[in-house]
């Protein structure tokens, strides 16, 4: 019995012996698996996630082979050579990763991914006027989305926006519309709506000190040079009352805002200077010497450089970053009007004793051109597509001009001192100091559709932004508020 069991046992360890190593698998077990994680995946549109597959033996070694990943629809979901998976456009789909002789499917369902909105920062048209607003929608990968887009505005009496993302100017002023779209972030547009005043009001603020020019920035800022005096008076926009003052150059005559409404600048006739005012802390910072009893001045729309002219004709360009004069040039006696193009390509310059205006290009810095107006030319403005010139003329009356041909279009018979382009180039202000008037001119019509009886002697003429105000200094001791 003792052998018979030895034999036993040395059957059983030599077949153990033979069966080690000998499956297909190289072990033990029953043969090679494939192990996939996660075993499905839901992810959204554009996410990430990866897969990991091993092979191992039937004794659970790790196997050393190729693993392959194949997207069974790539629109869908996309795979790499390393497993890792993105989220291509939502749907169902498998990814197959296979290995060793061995394969898996592995489900996938993709979600709707995030969107976004895409608009202008800054929307512009004028009262009564029309244009897209320009949202759009795009999934994740950038391509347009069928999501629909809803518009809100802040304010309905300013701007309205179809279901189709039109927007309507309806009253002057600036209001924010906010665009949706499902889940998106929503998107933000400033509208601006420019206007005219109505004429309704025609109510007269008082001012000391003489009013003789006035300027509005782009944030409501007035300053209205009192000439009589060496002093500005400030108020907002709208208008009620000047609560401040700021000390500039003995008689100030004409006042200017740089375009972000930071700097102003004031002639001073006596102190022969620019005098540039801190807007915020509403204080002096310095003089620029001219020379000469200074007249006018005029900020290009980039802000970078001021023109001043003086009584001898001479028209200064100075740095505004320095403070000082870079260079000159003389356009005749009195130049007492100054206007850009819409682009500050061309600066035109009116000397009022010569009776011309010269034209200045600034980006060459030469006089190219010389309109003979005759008469005594003043105030002056351009229009908003830089095609005409209109010139309050004090012997001829407001003169039109033809830019591109350099030529006169009509004179319409008014005594003209001040003048001013409404900021949707619809009406010519033109003030009338000998009878206390200001006629109100059809820019498109090219005719007189009214008459505003300020009283006094009016000067000079300023818009507000979108035009819901214009002001009128007045030597009288008044500035005339007209909405």
């Amino acid at each position: 019995m003792g052998n018979r069991g030895g034999y036993l046992i040395a059957v059983l360890l030599a077949a153990g012996v033979l069966s080690c190593g000998g499956g297909s698998d190289g072990g033990n077990g029953p043969g090679k698996t494939l192990t996939v994680t996660p075993a499905s995946i839901a992810i959204a549109d554009c996410a990430l996630t990866q897969l990991n597959a091993t092979v191992k033996d039937g004794d659970g070694n790790p196997v050393s082979t190729t693993i392959t990943y194949t997207s069974a629809d790539p629109s869908v979901v996309s795979v790499n050579a390393s497993g890792s998976v993105t989220g291509q456009g939502p749907g169902s789909t498998t990814i197959t990763v296979a290995g060793g002789g061995l394969q898996k499917s592995v489900p996938v369902t993709i979600s709707a991914g995030p969107e976004t909105i895409a608009v202008a920062d800054t929307v512009a048209l004028d009262q009564a006027a029309v244009a897209p607003l320009g949202a759009s929608v795009a999934d994740c990968h950038g391509d347009p989305s069928a999501t629909t887009l809803a518009y809100s505005p802040a304010d309905p009496a300013i701007a309205t926006v179809s279901a189709l993302g039109v927007v309507s100017g309806v009253g002057a002023g600036a209001t924010i519309v906010t665009v949706t779209a499902g889940l998106a972030p929503a998107g933000h547009v400033t509208v601006e709506v420019f206007g005219s005043p109505t004429r309704t009001v025609n109510n007269p603020v008082a001012l000391t000190g003489s009013p003789f020019g006035v300027a509005i920035s782009r944030n409501g800022v007035v300053y209205v040079t009192r000439i009589a005096t060496s002093t500005l008076g400030r108020g907002t926009v709208p208008v009620a009352s000047f609560p401040s003052s700021v000390t500039v150059g003995a008689t100030a005559a004409h006042v200017v805002f740089n375009p972000t409404g930071t700097r102003a600048y004031v002639t001073n006739q006596s102190d022969n200077s620019v005098s540039v005012v801190d807007v915020a802390a509403n204080v002096e910072i310095t003089q620029v010497p001219l020379g000469h009893s200074a007249f006018n001045l005029l900020v290009s729309p980039s802000g970078l450089t001021l023109f001043a002219t003086v009584d001898m004709g001479n028209v200064y360009r100075i740095n505004t970053a320095t403070n000082t004069i870079v260079d000159s040039f003389n356009v005749g006696t009195v130049p007492n009007g100054l206007a850009f193009s819409p682009d500050g390509s061309r600066l035109y310059v009116s000397s009022r004793d010569a009776g011309w205006v010269v034209v200045y290009n600034t980006v060459t810095n030469t006089m190219i051109d010389t309109l003979v107006t005759g008469g005594s030319p003043q105030r002056m403005a351009v229009s908003r597509d830089g095609s005409e010139l209109y010139i309050a003329n004090e012997s001829v009356g407001l003169d039109i001009w033809d830019l591109a041909g350099g030529t006169r279009i009509t004179s319409l018979p008014m005594e003209g001192y001040g003048l001013a382009l409404s900021p949707d180039n619809t009406t010519i202000y033109v003030s009338n100091p000998s009878f206390g008037t200001v006629q109100v001119v059809d820019r498109a019509a090219r005719t007189g559709i009214g008459t505003i009886t300020t009283g006094g002697t009016p000067r000079n003429i300023a818009f507000s932004r979108y035009g819901t105000e214009a002001l009128i200094a007045n030597a009288g001791d008044f500035v005339s508020v007209i909405r």
